[in-house]
């Protein structure tokens, strides 16, 4: 018959724990912009590094919380290769027509006119301003 010690002993031993995998598939939730992610805090994060860097390789990535908020993800490097790489050339052109255009109409408002019509909105009375709100109006 076993001692008190022994069946007391016996009372903690841990039960067996779920896979790695497991235990970071039911931290799944939304992130702020909707998401779903794969949450795990910081303690996990440490003790089980091995197994998240498997799972990103082959699932996506992991936010890692410290405190209840997320500090850092963990990617993999071709997420991170993807994510340095420059933008290819069609979207680089769209910009640049994008950033020409803008410059020419802030060039065209830079001229003496423009700036006297500024200077008179400014300067103009709030019964001013209902006529000329008028006027469009009928117009």
């Amino acid at each position: 018959m076993p001692t008190r010690k022994a069946a007391r002993v016996a009372k903690v031993v841990p039960q067996p724990r779920a896979s790695n995998t497991a235990s970071m598939a039911r931290s799944l939730r939304r992130d702020t912009s909707g998401r779903i992610q794969n949450f795990v805090n910081a303690t996990v994060a440490k003790n089980k590094f091995g197994s998240m860097l498997k799972h990103v390789q082959t699932k996506g990535p992991v936010v890692i919380e410290n405190h209840g908020q997320a500090s850092a993800v963990l990617i993999s490097k071709a997420a991170y290769d993807e994510l340095l790489a420059p933008p290819d050339s069609t979207e680089q052109k769209v910009l640049d027509d994008f950033r020409a255009e803008f410059d020419a109409l802030f060039q065209r408002m830079q001229t003496e006119k423009a700036r006297k019509a500024g200077e008179a909105l400014f300067a103009a009375s709030a019964d001013d301003l209902r006529k000329t709100v008028g006027t469009a109006k009928r117009a």
